[in-house]
């Protein structure tokens, strides 16, 4: 039998993971191959989130099984969102907690890795951050293991929306893997609270605006008027926003301090887009009437109505229907304690949980939580 050179090996790897596990191929086939002939950026395996770099002399003395393990490690290491993470932690003991949180779910899941993986079953369902914090530092000249992970390349509103688009795959493969009962072991819970992470809500929103709004702006050139609060808000090129409907809980469980942050959000909004409408929707187990947000000013004089006291996601969203809304976006204000949901709608929608709650799971829209000055 002919011996398959690196590159044809790699394709076969890829065709053996779609067959055989296709949860990982959902972010493997995003990533593009780069072989690094020279070694200058990996004597092994590394991505840094946008592509997998490979070194073709190191990838010829791995067997077929192991180039499947290699990028199956180097995909799970995107869907972790490790390239993103690092801050400014140390690089080596940075990939030793990645490997750590990763290869144990790895080898539970069936791969086989090269010989001299890190493998620590004290480990098992850590993230990297809170191994990090429990290994010791790393010795000098002790080796690389095989897969680095390297910082993502773009600036820092680049590296953000990357790792936006990034949860928006691992939803829809956990989605997908979860119906068809293959979610690998181990996986669930850590993606679960990868794709609720704390975020400043103004961000979300901002950048929830740039993916639903049809008029041109860009992220490319950051708006000045934010950047001294150490918000990467989009440079309006045509400051103009389409319809944009909120729906507030005020069941009893949402607090009046959370409810007011997403006025303060409401009115950022008006003040930084011209032309702009929105629908203010306050519900419960009812919902009240749309009230329509033209001007910052108008916020000051909202008075919040009696709609019950439980919580039903039913009748807000009835209620963009039966007034004829028709908005390109909806964002949705709540503790999460509801299991009554609507049919999903034609727009796109995002929940922002006023606090942390593993049992919400709406069956369409992305998840944050709510990021208040005390959860900082």
């Amino acid at each position: 039998m002919e011996k398959l050179t690196p590159k044809k090996k790699i394709e076969k790897a890829r065709v053996g993971l779609y067959l055989d596990a296709p949860f990982w191929t959902t972010t493997l086939f995003k990533l593009p191959m780069i072989e690094d002939k020279d070694g200058t950026i990996t004597p092994t395996y590394a991505t840094d989130g946008k592509a997998i770099y490979y070194n073709p002399t190191f990838a010829d003395t791995c067997n077929l099984e192991e180039t499947k393990g290699l990028l199956a490690h180097e995909t799970g290491h995107v869907i972790l969102l490790h390239p993103f993470r690092r801050g400014n932690r140390d690089f080596k003991k940075w990939n030793i907690a990645c490997d750590l949180a990763l290869n144990q779910i790895l080898i539970d899941a069936g791969f086989k890795l090269p010989k001299g993986g890190l493998l620590d079953s004290q480990y098992k369902g850590m993230d990297a951050e809170k191994i990090y914090t429990l290994i010791p530092d790393p010795p000098e000249g002790q080796p690389q293991p095989a897969g680095e992970v390297l910082d993502h390349p773009g600036n820092e509103p680049e590296k953000k929306q990357a790792e936006l688009e990034q949860r928006l795959y691992n939803v829809q493969a956990g989605q997908i893997a979860k119906k068809q009962g293959n979610l690998p072991e181990g996986l669930e819970r850590l993606i679960d609270d990868l794709t609720a992470p704390k975020i400043n809500i103004v961000e979300v929103i901002g950048r929830f605006v740039e993916q639903t709004s049809k008029n041109n702006y860009t992220w490319t050139t950051p708006n000045r008027r934010y950047l001294g609060h150490d918000l990467f808000l989009p440079s309006l090129k045509s400051p103009e926003l389409g319809h944009l409907a909120f729906l507030v809980d005020i069941s009893g469980s949402v607090t009046n301090e959370q409810a007011k942050d997403l006025l303060a959000v409401i009115k950022g909004t008006i003040e930084t887009y011209q032309n702009s409408e929105l629908s203010l929707i306050y519900f419960a187990t009812r919902a009240s009437q749309p009230i329509t947000i033209t001007d910052e000013t108008e916020i000051q004089n909202i008075k919040t109505p009696n709609v019950g006291r439980g919580t039903n996601y039913k009748p807000p969203f009835d209620m963009i229907k039966t007034a004829n809304l028709d908005p390109i976006g909806i964002i949705v204000l709540t503790d999460g304690y509801c299991n009554s949901y609507p049919e999903a709608p034609d727009a796109p929608v995002i929940w922002i949980l006023t606090e942390k709650n593993e049992s919400f799971k709406p069956p369409f829209g992305e998840i944050f939580q709510l990021e208040t000055e005390e959860g900082k």
